[in-house]
This record gives C-alpha cells, structure tokens and sequence, in this order.
C-alpha cells in the first residue's frame, strides 16, 4: 500500500500503528478516517502470518509494505510474499 501524502516526521512515527491515532487532528479534514484502518490492517497480517511495516518519505508519502502467508490450492503454505516499491 502506498499513499502520495506529506509523509511523516520520524517524531510522529511511534504511534502510527495505534488504535485511533491521528496525526493531524489540528483541523477537521472532511474526509478523516477513525484511526484504525492501520491497527486492522496491522492485526490481519499478523493473523495471517505476517509483518506489515512502513517506510516514509517526508513530502512524498508512506509506504506500507506487508507479508501474509496464504495456501496454494494444492494445500501446502509458500514462501511469503513481499511486493516491492515502485522505483521513482
């Protein structure tokens, strides 16, 4: 996953992956999320067996890449897999 925002400043970082965290609840936004599509999407690749992480870039955008293990349909897990970043 990936997004095209502001990216974040490392002092705002430990929290991302809170329920209900906001970084910038200085002005409604009308669009403003709950805070916890991070904490879903965190808690589902965990079940899954995997990791999601984050890699931010100040004034061009997180990237959120993930891991989950899924079966094939002959029944047996594969390695995960890890998408890569898009090159700029």
């Amino acid at each position: 996953m990936a997004n095209t925002g502001i990216g974040l400043p490392a002092d705002e970082i430990a929290g991302l992956f809170a329920p209900f965290s906001q970084i910038d609840t200085s002005t409604p936004h009308p669009r403003a999320g709950t805070g916890l599509g991070l904490v879903i999407s965190k808690r589902l690749c965990e079940r899954m067996g995997g990791t999601i992480s984050f890699e931010s870039r100040l004034a061009e955008g997180i990237t959120f890449p993930f891991s989950v293990l899924l079966e094939n349909p002959r029944g047996d897990l594969v390695e995960p897999f890890t998408p890569k970043p898009k090159k700029a």
